[in-house]
């Protein structure tokens, strides 16, 4: 899965496609948990297909991949929620009945604890 995102940057790169902060505003940050997703597909038609039938949203919003040691290693994937995607998203995070699907906001990890602490996640 890093290989992935090693690779969408360096192509994001040789495109002169902006990562900086300024590009990202206005949009939200949503966490998957890939491993806790009952893969019923319940999210595509309430999010309109934003999220997938297997509770992901579309890879190219996809920004880090990390783990999280609960009684073992939970891996998740972070996503860029475009503004005009937010309602849509809010949807599946609410349609969801596993959790498998949240908001950065509402999660503390060691991910979410650094972005707070540098300012970008309230």
């Amino acid at each position: 899965m890093q290989d992935l995102f090693v690779e969408r940057a360096t192509l994001l790169a040789l495109d002169n496609v902006r990562t900086d902060t300024e590009t990202w505003r206005g949009g939200r940050l949503l966490i998957c948990y890939p491993e806790r997703s009952v893969w019923d597909g319940a999210a595509e038609p309430v999010s309109e297909g934003f999220i997938d039938e297997d509770d992901m949203p579309p890879w190219d919003t996809w920004c880090y991949y990390g783990t999280e040691n609960e009684t073992h290693i939970v891996p998740f994937i972070v996503a860029w929620v475009p503004p005009e995607f937010i309602n849509l998203a809010q949807k599946a995070v609410d349609y969801n009945p596993v959790a498998s699907i949240k908001w950065a906001a509402s999660v503390s990890n060691e991910f979410t604890v650094a972005l707070r602490t540098e300012g970008y996640l309230l």
